[in-house]
C-alpha cells in the first residue's frame, strides 16, 4: 500500500499531538498547570494561606467544621494528635495539632493522592518546572536520597513542596519560623515561677527543669543547636529532633529513669520563647510541662 505525501504528514502530526498530550498527564491524572475551568479541585490550595480552608492555628472545632470527622486520630509523643482524612481507602490529608490544643493546628500535609490544586492548577503530580513558573523561586532547596524539597515562606506560613521524580509528591504547610539566637532565661515552669516550681520539685530526685536556654542558630534552618542549663545537671548540649520545632537533651544515665529531655517550642521571637518540655524514658509516661522564657 502506498501513502501520499500529504497523508504521511497528517499521520505524523496526529502522532505528535497524541505524544504531547500523554506527556502532560500526571501520576494522579491531574493535568499540569492549566486554566482550571470547571475543575472543582482547583482553589483548594491557597498558596501560603490554607489547604482545604484549614489555616495554621485553627482550633479542633474549626477543623472539624471545615473537614468533618477524621477517619483516624493518631496520638504522638511530645505533640498533639494527627487527624487523618481519607477519600475512599486513600489517605489524602493530615492535620496535626500542638500538644496544647489551645494553640491549634501545627501543620497541614497534602498526601501523595490528594486531589486539590491551586487556582492555577498546581497540585500533586505537577512537574517542578511548572510549579516554579507559577510559585516562583523557593527560599531554599534540599536534596534527599529519593526526594527534593523546595521551601517557600509566604505571608506568615511556610510551604515545603516535596518532589519525587521531578513531580510534586506532597505539600506541607507550617508556621513561618522566626530567626532567633541568644540566651533565654526561663521565667515559669509548670505555670509557676521557677523558684516555686523548684521548691515543689525538690522532693523528686529524678526530676530536672531548665534555667537557661542558649540557641546558637535559628529554627529557620529547621535545626536547633546550642545548650540548656538544667537546675541539677547543669549545661547539656542540644540534639536535633526528628519533627518540627523541637530539640532534645541526651541525659542517659545521669538522672535515674529519665533518659531524654525533649523541648517543643510553640512560641518564639527575638524576645521570648514558650513551649513544653517532657521527661522521657522507658519507664516514664511523658507529659507536657509548660515553660516560658525571655531573652537576657
Amino acid at each position: 500500500m502506498r501513502y501520499s505525501h500529504n497523508t504521511f504528514w497528517a499521520v505524523l502530526i496526529i502522532i505528535c499531538l497524541f505524544s504531547c498530550r500523554c506527556n502532560t498527564s500526571t501520576n494522579n491524572d491531574n493535568d499540569t498547570v492549566d486554566s482550571c475551568l470547571d475543575d472543582p479541585d482547583c482553589g483548594r490550595i491557597v498558596w501560603g494561606e490554607s489547604i482545604d480552608g484549614v489555616v495554621i492555628g485553627d482550633s479542633v472545632g474549626a477543623v472539624m467544621q471545615k473537614l468533618g470527622e477524621p477517619r483516624y486520630i493518631t496520638s504522638r509523643a511530645f505533640n498533639g494528635p494527627i487527624y487523618s482524612y481519607y477519600e475512599g481507602d486513600t489517605l489524602r490529608l493530615e492535620v496535626a495539632f500542638w500538644a496544647n490544643l489551645t494553640n491549634g493546628v501545627q501543620y497541614i500535609r497534602a498526601m501523595p493522592w490528594y486531589r486539590g490544586k491551586t487556582e492555577v492548577g498546581v497540585g500533586i503530580g505537577t512537574f517542578r518546572d511548572d510549579a516554579l513558573e507559577t510559585a516562583g523561586q523557593p527560599v531554599s532547596g534540599t536534596v534527599y536520597p529519593i526526594t527534593f524539597h523546595d521551601l517557600y515562606e509566604v505571608n506568615q506560613n511556610r510551604f515545603v513542596v516535596i518532589y519525587r521524580d521531578n513531580r510534586i509528591y506532597s505539600i506541607r504547610m507550617t508556621k513561618k519560623s522566626v530567626d532567633i539566637e541568644g540566651q533565654y532565661e526561663v521565667q515559669t515552669v509548670g505555670g509557676e515561677i521557677v523558684a516555686a516550681f523548684a521548691q515543689n520539685a525538690a522532693q523528686y530526685s529524678g526530676y530536672d527543669w531548665p534555667l537557661i536556654i542558649e540557641l546558637t542558630n535559628s529554627p529557620s534552618d529547621s535545626v536547633y543547636t546550642g545548650q540548656v542549663e538544667l537546675a541539677r545537671l547543669g549545661w547539656i548540649n542540644i540534639r536535633h529532633c526528628t519533627f518540627p520545632d523541637c530539640f532534645s537533651l541526651d541525659i542517659e544515665d545521669l538522672l535515674g529513669f529519665v533518659e531524654t529531655v525533649v523541648f517543643v517550642i510553640m512560641v518564639y521571637d527575638p524576645d521570648s520563647l514558650a513551649g513544653d518540655f517532657y521527661l522521657s524514658g522507658p519507664l516514664i509516661d511523658p507529659f507536657p510541662i509548660p515553660f516560658t522564657a525571655i531573652a537576657e
